[in-house]
């Protein structure tokens, strides 16, 4: 097994011809919309916020995301589920043109492929 650390931008990281992201089931289900507190502003607005109040020319780091790709073509995320199933939905509501080639698998939920 090859431990490899590479960066990616988010169209570099999420759009990969050919694989499939994979959600294993021991992973919880989508929180990232859940307030933590009554006022609180939940993951998702936040990063909202940030991503409108970003300089255009500046980079953005969304934290890392570790993965495992197995030989089926699958990218197994380990950690950074939430934050790639957020960038699926946001690029999904613009209505972005390239948004099908993106293969966004749950295990937990069987129905989440058909929504």
């Amino acid at each position: 097994m090859t431990n490899k650390t590479s960066f990616k931008n988010i169209e570099d990281f999420l759009y990969q011809e050919g694989k499939t992201f994979v959600i294993p089931n021991y992973q919880r289900g989508y929180k990232w919309s859940v307030r933590e507190k009554d006022n609180s502003k939940t993951a998702v607005e936040q990063l909202m916020i940030d991503l409108i109040n970003a300089e255009k020319k500046q980079q953005y780091f969304l934290q890392g995301v570790t993965v495992v790709e197995d030989n089926d073509n699958n990218i197994i995320l380990i950690d950074g589920q939430q934050r790639t199933t957020t960038l699926y939905l946001l690029l999904w509501c613009l209505g972005h043109e390239n948004i099908t080639k993106i293969d966004l698998q749950y295990d937990i939920r069987q129905k989440s492929k058909d929504f």
